[in-house]
């Protein structure tokens, strides 16, 4: 169980904001090191308010940097809508699940309506039009003519959710849709023929009822039913044809389609792994039994990394399956899964061992409470750091405090993307260089425990040594308060924060003073190169999964600094120079960058901006959503009222805005195209 940073109010899974006082979750990080003061900060562990300068928890010990460990033995979750308010797109890509390669689904609850189209973005498609939502009702246009697709998206007229899901086939010809839902998240899957369609000539194909999920692969779908049992929701698989469907498989608690469409690997609901072909005549392949967990798989699903309930881990490639190690304590995926970092337990450390007893006879009886403590006070773990090469595993690093994530650069182009390696930092644990702590020091109101940890703190405040590990390199690096580290594995270049301490009415805090590029090679890092020496930080992006968001194409990094919590907005700026003020937040859509006005992150209507290089085109403000087309179109819902929950929709071309319709509640196409 996670907690807010903010409030202390438990966090469900893969929340991006508290569902109590609504902050963005990371974003208490993120203003400390904007220089913002914070005066206290819960843990993410256990809950436990410590002081805005703590490093670690004073309870538990856990890091409060919002640097925590990363936690790989779960598959995602598929997001759930609250039922109440029509969605505030960002305008991008939705949140599904879409692990550019292999598709990962889990099923959610009523209605949660999941999107798993995934796959190549690259060129976009040839699908010159779009879909809307209005009176219910869902339309597609292309600027020219309207066609209605369903006349009623769902039973209850007057709610947003479940929303449709739709897909284009590669050619564009094709349209695929969900209507007719009911009081759930099941709805009915049809198909359209837009060459072939007129207002006189209906060729809408229903495909099947109590569809859950789409994937759109070619022209061949791939959908689910969904159904709630006891221990969580399961799926049953279909493939369409153009001839007929298909039952792939059933009961899968979750499952992954390759990224060419031809293979399906899925749990079921005893904890049976099981892959087959798609389409094909060949019979499934059992992988393996007992399976907690899907780890991380490559594209055409032939190696797979799972977990057992015994926490072996396991490597499936082809027919051969390896155990990989036992008692396995995290797993980290990479080089496009085909390898994984994995940790074990190394050396323990009992906390009473940095504790001087030196009490006094008065002090006796609250003494021998603070050995008892002492006594049950869970020890300090060290772990061993391991690469599993697909063939052999080899240690990489020991004495390791804990592992996170790198923040990975976000690639504009897709393509880039797919090959984006997996970065992640490993501290090195320094327990035998702890100052002791004596019971004197302790007043009778506070612990030893609490006491030592607050030393801990301290002490890990400063310079760690550490070491980022990525497939090609290791690059030894120092880690604490002064530094943060976001990572190019395409370009090879580590983007560093520099921080330096700040003082003020006898507090402290870490203000980031520079911005650093520092390309690196398999032997070492190179000399480093300030981008921007007057930055002030960076913020969570808009899904709230980074702490920081780097932007990148071929020859330009992306970046918002200044950025104000309280207006929500700051300075866009690429390469340390300013390109656009008052800017929310950056994303991209169809390979292409856009940036948001301020107040987006709090789901306001704001001005809308595209970013090519250093050239900045406007697209107006108040804008709701929008949607980019392939041609240099651009579909617009603005003027959007939040008490009747419609707009009205344009379409820009060439610095001109034509209005379709109005009326609108939602502008349906924030989805990935499948190649």
């Amino acid at each position: 169980m996670a907690f807010c940073e903010n409030c202390g109010s438990p966090l469900p899974d893969d929340a991006a904001h508290c569902p109590e006082c609504g902050m963005a979750v990371g974003m208490k990080q993120a203003a400390e090191s904007a220089g913002n003061t914070v005066e206290a900060v819960f843990c993410p562990e256990c809950g436990a308010k410590n002081a805005g300068d703590d490093q670690f928890c004073q309870e538990c010990g856990a890091p409060l940097n919002g640097q925590a460990p990363v936690h790989t033995n779960a598959p995602g979750k598929a997001p759930v809508s609250d039922g109440k308010n029509p969605r505030k797109s960002s305008g991008g890509t939705g949140k599904w699940i879409a692990a550019g390669a292999a598709v990962v689904i889990v099923a959610g609850a009523a209605f949660a309506v999941p999107k798993i189209l995934g796959g190549s973005t690259s060129g976009g498609s040839p699908q010159k039009g779009f879909t809307y939502e209005k009176d219910n009702v869902l339309y597609y246009t292309d600027g020219k003519k309207t066609l209605e697709l369903t006349d009623r998206i769902r039973s209850d007229s007057s709610s947003t959710y479940p929303t449709s899901q739709i897909a284009y086939s590669s050619d564009g010809r094709y349209v695929f849709y969900t209507g007719k839902y009911g009081s759930g998240s099941e709805g009915t899957l049809y198909r359209r023929d837009l060459k072939k369609d007129s207002e006189k000539n209906d060729t809408e194909e229903k495909i099947a009822s109590d569809v859950t999920d789409v994937g759109l692969y070619g022209d061949n779908i791939i959908y689910t039913k969904g159904y709630s049992v006891s221990n969580g929701y399961q799926s049953d698989i279909y493939l369409c044809t153009k001839e007929d469907s298909e039952k792939l498989c059933s009961g899968a608690s979750s499952y992954y389609v390759s990224k060419d469409g031809t293979s399906l690997l899925w749990l079921d609901d005893e904890q049976r792994l099981y892959r087959s072909a798609i389409g094909g005549k060949g019979e499934k392949e059992k992988l393996d039994s007992d399976v907690t967990d899907i780890l991380s798989t490559t594209d055409d699903l032939n190696t797979v990394y799972y977990k057992t309930s015994d926490t072996d881990l396991y490597c499936a490639t082809g027919m051969e399956t390896k155990r990989v190690d036992s008692d396995v304590e995290e797993v980290f995926p990479c080089s496009q899964n085909k390898c994984v970092y994995y940790t074990v337990k190394g050396k323990s450390y009992e906390i009473r061992d940095f504790v001087i007893d030196d009490s006094v006879s008065y002090y006796d009886y609250w003494a021998e409470q603070q050995r008892e403590d002492l006594n049950n006070a869970s020890p300090l773990e060290t772990y061993e750091l391991y690469l599993f090469d697909g063939k052999e595993s080899k240690q990489i690093m020991d004495n390791v405090d804990y592992v996170y994530r790198v923040d990975p650069c976000i690639y504009i182009d897709e393509e880039s993307s797919r090959t984006q390696e997996k970065a992640y930092i490993a501290a090195s644990a320094i327990y035998d260089q702890l100052p002791r702590i004596s019971f004197s020091q302790v007043s009778r109101d506070s612990s030893v425990t609490a006491e030592f940890f607050k030393l801990h703190s301290n002490f890990y405040n400063g310079e760690v040594p550490a070491r980022i590990v990525t497939p090609g390199a290791s690059l030894d690096v120092i880690y604490g308060s002064k530094y943060n580290y976001h990572i190019d594995t395409v370009n090879h270049v580590i983007y560093r924060d520099v921080l330096e301490e700040r003082t003020k009415d006898g507090s402290s805090s870490y203000q980031v003073e520079r911005l650093e590029k520092i390309p690196y090679t398999q032997n070492g890092l190179k000399e480093a190169v300030v981008i921007d020496d007057d930055y002030d930080g960076a913020f969570s992006d808009s899904n709230g999964d980074l702490s920081y968001a780097f932007y990148v194409d071929d020859s330009h990094l992306y970046y918002i600094t200044d950025y104000n919590y309280d207006r929500y907005r700051g300075s866009l700026r690429c390469d340390g120079s300013e390109l656009l003020d008052d800017v929310g937040y950056l994303e991209k859509n169809n390979n292409r960058l856009f940036a948001r006005g301020a107040g987006a992150e709090m789901g306001k209507d704001t001005d809308l901006w595209e970013i090519s290089g250093t050239k900045v085109t406007e697209y107006g403000s108040d804008i709701h959503e929008y949607f980019p087309l392939s041609d240099g179109r651009m579909a617009l819902l603005q003027d959007y009222s939040d008490r009747r929950y419609e707009g009205d929709l344009y379409l820009w071309k060439n610095g001109k805005t034509e209005k379709l319709d109005e009326d609108v509640r939602i502008l349906e196409d924030n989805y990935y195209y499948i190649d």
